[in-house]
């Protein structure tokens, strides 16, 4: 009885060791895990994935230099990213839309398609008509909708992710006063590039990533800056 108690016991102890010691392993942290990540339970995140990624100012075609200070100027103030200046790449043919009396717009989703990186957030600020085609309720197509800007809006910001945006001053200028299309345009390029970072339109009227559906008085009404919850998604990016 006494050998079948000590057998008994000793079973029961590597039991409870082999029961334990995923429980004090886990209690723990990794070595190698980096105090700027998060847990995740099924892949770490970096927090800022696009931090080093240069914001890239290329004017698309015969551009205004004015409207490259201002547009550089408002992403320098606005991200912690470098901003750079590029020289200006041709508006070719096969941007356009070929309908039949539409071939003067610019189709912005092929420019997208065409620059999207990796490496860097290219910006193209352009002077042409711009356009998508725009999926309506009832299930039509819309050709060639015209728009202000395009920025590509990932679900989940990674190392991965693709970015491009671009930013037309065909409707946002404004004759009787360049302060007004300076404005217009900063918020546009500054609300682009918060779609390259994963934001979404929002829903507060005063947000710079308001949707501006098309018309200028909206984005007359929106501040430059974000809202507080859009600032708490990227406020990694922001200075």
């Amino acid at each position: 009885m006494k050998n079948s108690s000590s057998k008994a016991t000793r079973i029961n102890n590597i039991l409870y060791l082999l029961i334990s010691l995923p429980l004090w392993l886990s209690c723990g942290e990794s070595p190698n895990r980096p105090d700027n990540l998060q847990k995740d339970n099924s892949k770490i995140i970096e927090k800022r994935p696009h931090l080093k990624r240069s914001l890239v100012v290329t004017p698309l075609g015969s551009t205004s230099p004015i409207y490259i200070q201002w547009a550089a100027k408002a992403l320098n103030e606005t991200y912690k990213m470098p901003v750079i200046v590029e020289n200006s790449i041709p508006n070719r043919p096969d941007h356009h839309y070929t309908q039949e009396g539409k071939e003067n717009k610019v189709n912005a989703s092929k420019i997208l398609n065409e620059f999207k990186s990796t490496k860097v957030i290219p910006v193209f600020i352009t002077e042409a008509d711009i356009a998508i085609d725009k999926k309506l309720k009832n299930g039509k197509q819309l050709i060639a909708y015209g728009i202000i800007g395009l920025g590509k809006q990932p679900i989940v910001l990674t190392r991965m992710s693709n970015s491009c945006a671009i930013v037309s001053t065909y409707r946002i200028k404004k004759i009787k006063s360049i302060e007004t299309t300076r404005v217009r345009l900063q918020k546009a390029v500054v609300h682009e590039v918060g779609h390259n970072l994963s934001l979404p339109h929002c829903n507060n009227q005063r947000c710079v990533m308001v949707d501006a559906k098309g018309k200028v008085s909206n984005i007359d009404n929106a501040k430059k800056s974000f809202c507080k919850n859009c600032t708490n998604t990227i406020k990694e990016y922001l200075k």
